[in-house]
């Protein structure tokens, strides 16, 4: 071989994988073909430069620039005019070139470097190429002409284009009911709702032959309409179908139209986190135009977030695999819009209109209402007392903005006067104590000096968190915290309650049942108050707005759960506490009567459903998502990302995975938001986890994990980025991408430190195994299940330990050694006889036979075929159809493979096959297995 057919065929191989490595439709990379395109012209064969950009043209469009695509389809139709039959295409890449010409076509007018003449001249010199062929139809060259009138303003004419198609015939490569759907999104941008309906709605029907876009294609035609005429709840569901199923290509844009009728319809909460999902695509709009129209709807989306609650934020990357970095919902709407409406310009000096500056300001001007954070007050517009409430009302909801608030109160604590501004020196002072405890504890202990005639309870917990930072960073015997002295019946008891509290908190490690009693002081003097017997709060609250029978239930709540906590670290029944927390939680709500009350509230008794949620899963997972319901009903800010990833959690754990994808994508959008970059991290890879379980495609999930896997690494977080990269390597094995699951796998183990969970080290060794497998790398794969074996029996795992052995049986087989194989065999056997004693291993040991089957079938194929026979009937009779169609396919194998007897063994052959096909029609396997019955025939 030639150095030069050398570099052909290196040549060949790169531009193929460039082009189909990744098999998923549209799911093309443009990066690797100017280098390719290079590498052919250094080649010096027309052929090969032309098909180099045929295929960079064809992936330009998925994931591309038009005007990319646009120089690469100039070239390659002046070189056909130019070579003609020398370069001697195929009937399939003339098929593709036409394809991706009339799909560039389409958003000819959105290109700026254009003038509106040379559009239509495109569109004039396509319909002369195509005349009197598939690809020369009416309505692409007609929608192009309208979009081109309206670009110069003319929406009249545009109209008049739309009305004189009677055909809609679609070029080749594309269904009439999507070119119908094109033309009735022209109808709507026209303002002719009437007509687009008209034309779509009836497409909506399924006649059982459309494409893997329906139906959200058509309602992308008809979501704008919908959205004219009031139609929230389809527009809604139109919204998550079109993100579903578009989700995967943004150059398609379909998602921008699906904001903005969102924005039309009020849906604030669905138009929000579709905005933050498409954040990170804005880049990848295909056109200027699809460009503008994204950042202004984008803009839209964060200006109304940014009105309803001015403090917003947004989590915004560089790039998939960079940091984050935080933005001002605020600042990030008017940068989107100064990009918008820069494009914008451009288009207005090329269609001398301002036709498309007209439809960026309607997007921008666009506003949904946001729920305004229940009255909550935004940090920028709080007095110091109110900024020194929101660092507790935000404690539990927001630590974002609970710091907010702090860090604006440090300079305004002049402000303040008496006990709150010896409360703010205090919890300011706490902030520090990581970086100067020593230094904290003197200021507290001056503090309650201070504090002593003006609020002897004030002084009472000022000297409380003085000794719990001596105990934790000074030299304070630890015994002191038994020591501490209990409550002053002379304080309010709403004060009383709040320092039994802290001492409960702080005695509960050390001495329980010193914290026991600190809990029945706080109780004792809210009862105390009931009666009369004591004030509830000190006098100067009288004229504060804050309602002290709220303040006071929500201190029965934290009372109560302090209560449940010991409880339970004792080994007693906890569930009557959380009960009676859940009653006054609920109560508090009710009665708190200012936001920053009320969020407090709320915020105590999510904390208590979430307990009482996981307290219910393991007997009734549907009552804990019921609990669940209604925490998020009353979560906020990043806590409600919390309550949605433990519902996802439960509604996983029943089977509910749709249920489960959707609380964990409101969940990453909430964490996104809020500027929770780890969590939301942690929140992807919850929805990963989900989406394997759900058989998505596991490519998608490929592209997901890695950013996530560079993020965590950065971070320093050594647990996540072993985790991630579990995941990773689940998502190659569903990908089947053997040898890179292997390397993930590896990874992991490499990197464990001993500190892991045995068992799920022996699921990453397993899982290697089973890949290791497929490669027929049989010895490195029974290793690797005796490690996996290792570590399952660490936690007496006997399921673990009997599927481990069942592959260890068939890997030692194939390894060459067959004593290990049937040692295996016999040590599955005896753990399953060791489980059937508690519970039925009916679908265990028929999977065992399987393997024992396979084991046999060269040395004794009448045994593999008893065997097989029994498996077949169990797993057919039990439903166990994925095992049922394994069984059928080996015995068919076995069947045809056998010299004997051969019209019995075709015969039998035969019925496997047929029998597999019923239980799977698309089975490759069988397919095949059927064809080589039909060369034999024909032989």
């Amino acid at each position: 071989m030639t150095a030069t057919e050398a570099d052909l065929d290196a040549f060949r191989s790169d531009l193929w994988q460039a082009r189909y490595g990744d098999p998923r439709f549209g799911h093309e990379d443009f990066t690797p073909f100017p280098a390719l395109i290079a590498r052919a012209d250094e080649l010096g064969d027309p052929y090969w430069s032309y098909i180099a950009r045929l295929e960079a043209a064809y992936a330009g469009i998925w994931a591309g620039k038009a005007v990319d695509v646009l120089t690469l389809v100039a070239w390659l139709l002046r070189e056909r005019d130019r070579r003609g039959p020398e370069l001697d295409l195929e009937d399939w890449q003339l098929y593709q070139l036409n394809t991706t010409v009339a799909d560039l076509l389409e958003s000819i007018a959105d290109l700026p470097e254009l003038s509106l003449e040379q559009a239509e001249a495109l569109v004039v010199d396509w319909e002369k190429r195509t005349a009197g062929t598939e690809f020369g139809t009416r309505v692409m060259p007609a929608q192009v002409r309208a979009a081109i009138a309206v670009h110069r303003g003319d929406e009249s004419a545009a109209h008049t284009l739309l009305d004189a198609l009677d055909d809609f015939t679609p070029p080749a490569g594309t269904c009439e009911e999507g070119a119908r759907g094109g033309v009735a999104a022209a109808y709507s941008r026209l303002g002719d709702q009437a007509r687009a309906l008209e034309l779509s709605e009836p497409d909506l029907i399924d006649n059982g032959d459309r494409c893997g876009f329906f139906p959200a294609e058509t309602q992308a035609s008809l979501i704008a309409a919908w959205a004219a005429q009031g139609r929230r709840d389809e527009v809604i569901a139109a919204a998550a179908s079109i993100a579903r199923i578009y989700g995967p290509f943004p150059v398609l844009s379909k998602i921008t139209d699906a904001i903005v009728a969102l924005l039309r319809v009020d849906a604030f909460t669905q138009a929000h986190q579709l905005a933050v999902t498409e954040l990170g695509s804005l880049d990848r709009a295909f056109t200027p135009l699809a460009e503008a129209e994204q950042a202004a709807a984008l803009a839209a989306v964060f200006a109304s977030a940014a009105d309803a609650d001015p403090d917003a934020v947004v989590l915004r990357r560089e790039h998939p695999g960079a940091p984050a970095q935080l933005a001002g919902a605020r600042e990030l709407a008017d940068d989107l819009a100064d990009r918008a409406r820069s494009i914008a310009g451009r288009f207005d000096v090329r269609n001398a209109s301002s036709a498309v500056s007209r439809r960026i300001e309607e997007i921008l001007a666009l506003r949904a209402a946001a729920a305004p954070a229940s009255g909550v007050k935004p940090v920028a517009r709080r007095s110091a007392e109110e900024l020194l409430a929101g660092m507790s009302a935000f404690a539990l909801t927001s630590p974002r903005r609970s710091e907010a608030c702090a860090d604006a109160l440090a300079g305004r604590v002049d402000e303040l006067s008496g006990r709150h501004r010896l409360r703010a020196e205090m919890m300011l002072a706490t902030r520090r104590q990581a970086e100067d405890p020593l230094g904290v504890i003197a200021q507290l202990r001056d503090a309650a000096e201070r504090a002593e005639p003006i609020s002897g309870s004030l002084a009472g917990q000022a000297r409380l968190m003085a000794d719990r930072l001596a105990v934790e960073y000074a030299d304070l015997d630890p015994e002191a915290i038994s020591g501490l002295p209990a409550s002053d019946p002379s304080w309010p008891a709403l004060s009383a309650a709040g320092y039994c509290r802290n001492l409960a908190l702080i005695s509960a490690e050390l001495d329980p049942q010193r914290a026991a009693e600190a809990v029945a002081d706080g109780m004792a003097a809210l009862d105390a108050a009931d009666r009369g017997e004591r004030p509830y709060a000190d006098a100067d609250r009288a004229g504060e707005a804050e309602s002290v029978p709220a303040d006071t239930a929500s201190a029965r709540v934290e009372l109560l759960m302090r209560r449940a906590a010991l409880t339970d670290l004792a080994g007693g029944d906890d569930r009557p506490h959380v009960d009676a927390a859940l009653t006054f939680g609920r109560r508090a709500v009710e009665l708190a009567s200012t936001a920053d009350q009320r969020l407090s509230a709320q915020a105590d008794l999510v904390w208590v459903l979430g307990v009482a949620a996981q307290m219910q899963a393991g007997a009734d997972p549907q009552a804990a998502i019921r609990l669940l319901d209604e925490a998020v009903e009353h979560a906020r800010f990043a806590q409600r990302a919390h309550v949605l990833r433990l519902r996802g959690e439960l509604r996983g754990s029943v089977g509910d995975l749709d249920g489960a994808f959707d609380d964990n994508e409101q969940a990453i959008a909430v964490l996104t938001v809020e500027g929770l970059d780890a969590e939301a991290d942690a929140a992807v890879l919850d929805q990963v986890i989900v989406r394997l379980e759900r058989d998505d495609e596991p490519r998608a999930i490929i592209e997901t994990i890695r950013p996530v896997i560079d993020r965590v690494t950065e971070r320093g977080d050594e647990m996540g980025a072993l985790h991630a990269v579990g995941l990773l390597g689940r998502a190659q094995v569903a990908a089947g991408l053997s040898e890179d699951a292997v390397g993930s796998f590896g990874r992991v183990l490499d990197a464990a430190s001993g500190e892991e969970h045995p068992g799920y080290i022996g699921q990453i060794y397993q899982l290697r195994a089973g890949e290791e497998m497929d490669l027929r790398r049989y010895a490195d794969a029974y290793a690797d299940l005796q490690a996996a074996i290792a570590c399952f029996e660490q936690i007496d795992g006997l399921y673990e330990i009997g599927a481990a052995l069942r592959m260890a049986a068939v890997s030692a087989h194939f390894a060459g050694d067959d004593p290990a194989a049937q040692d295996a065999l016999t040590r599955a056997e005896s753990v399953y006889d060791r489980l059937s004693a508690d519970r039925p291993v009916d679908f265990e040991r028929a999977r065992l036979d399987f393997a024992r089957a396979d084991i046999v079938r060269r040395d004794d194929a009448d045994r593999a075929e008893v065997i097989l026979d029994s498996v077949i009937e169990r797993a057919q009779t039990a439903q166990w159809l994925p095992l049922a169609v394994n069984a059928l396919y080996l015995s068919a194998c076995i069947a045809l493979d056998r010299e004997d007897d051969r019209d019995r063994h075709r015969a039998l052959a035969e019925r496997r096959i047929a029998d597999g096909l019923r239980l799977d029609p698309e089975h490759g396997g069988f397919m095949q297995l059927r064809g080589e019955l039909d060369e034999r025939d024909q032989d």
